[in-house]
C-alpha cells in the first residue's frame, strides 16, 4: 500500500509538472501572437496615416477612435492573459509544493515504519531466543529428573537382585 501511495504521488507530481510546462509553452505562444497583433495594429496605423489625406474629418475621427479602441482591447487582452497565466502558474506551483511535501511526509512515514519493523523483529528474535533458552532449561531439568528416576529404578533392581 505504501508503495502505491508513493507511485500515485510521483504520477501526480509529474502531471502537475507537465501542466506547468504546457502553461509555459502557452505563454510563449501568446507572446508571439500578441507581438504579431501589435505589429498588425501598427501597420493599420501606418495605413491610416497614408489614407488620411483622402478622408473626411468624420472618417478620420472614426478611424482614429477605432484604432485606439483596438489598441485598448489588445492591451486589456494582454493584461488579462498575463494575470490569468500568473494565477494559474501560482496555483500549479502551490500544488507542486504540496505534492512534494506529501511525498516527503510519506517517505518519512515509510522510513519510520521500516525502523519500527526492524525494532519489532529484533524484539521478536530476542523473545524467540529467550523461549528457546527456557525450553532448553526445561529439557535439561526433565532429563535430570528422568536420569534420577532411572537411577532409582536401577538401585531398586540392584536391591532386588541382592535380596534374591
Amino acid at each position: 500500500m505504501d508503495i502505491s501511495v508513493m507511485a500515485h504521488l510521483k504520477l501526480l507530481r509529474a502531471a502537475i509538472q507537465d501542466r506547468l510546462n504546457k502553461l509555459k509553452r502557452k505563454e510563449k505562444e501568446e507572446k508571439v501572437a500578441m507581438r504579431s497583433e501589435k505589429e498588425a495594429l501598427s501597420r493599420r496605423k501606418q495605413d491610416f496615416k497614408k489614407a488620411q489625406k483622402n478622408m473626411t474629418m468624420e472618417e478620420r475621427e472614426s478611424a482614429r477612435n477605432y484604432l485606439e479602441f483596438q489598441k485598448y482591447q489588445l492591451t486589456c487582452q494582454q493584461r488579462t492573459a498575463k494575470y490569468d497565466n500568473e494565477n494559474r502558474r501560482a496555483q500549479l506551483q502551490y500544488e507542486l509544493r504540496t505534492c512534494s511535501h506529501h511525498m516527503k511526509m510519506e517517505e518519512e512515514r515509510m522510513r519510520l515504519l521500516a525502523k519500527e519493523k526492524k525494532v519489532r523483529e529484533k524484539e521478536e528474535k530476542k523473545l524467540r531466543a529467550a523461549e528457546k533458552k527456557e525450553k532448553l532449561k526445561e529439557e535439561k531439568k526433565r532429563a535430570k529428573e528422568e536420569k534420577k528416576e532411572l537411577e532409582k529404578e536401577l538401585a531398586e533392581k540392584k536391591k532386588r537382585t541382592k535380596r534374591s
